[in-house]
């Protein structure tokens, strides 16, 4: 199979960039469900053993030294160029201020 490169936009349409923060972005090869997202979103980094063979992608974007790419831990490092200026935080400094809603259109 032939290695192609594939552009992933986080945080943006076609018109608008994303304002706000972003904690860490994981992508899975597989389908989790509502109970498990709520169960993975308090695990800490990519450490959540029963999905961890199936991580595909995982910026925990706590590297405050590196302005112009974002780091994938996952066997694959699949870094991410960054584009335009972004703001490093602590992570978790703002968990208690965001609420998960999923839509039940599965």
């Amino acid at each position: 199979q032939e290695n192609q490169s594939v552009d992933l936009f986080l945080a943006r349409n076609i018109n608008h960039y994303f304002t706000g923060v972003i904690d860490e972005v994981r992508i899975y090869k597989i389908w989790l469900t509502d109970t498990e997202l709520d169960s993975h979103i308090g695990s800490a980094g990519s450490q959540w053993d029963a999905h961890q063979r199936y991580l595909s992608l995982h910026y925990p974007m706590n590297d405050d030294t590196n302005i112009d790419y974002v780091i994938d831990t996952s066997p694959f490092k699949h870094h991410g160029l960054i584009n335009g200026t972004i703001q490093y935080i602590e992570s978790g400094s703002h968990r208690t201020r965001f609420q998960i809603t999923k839509s039940d259109n599965k």
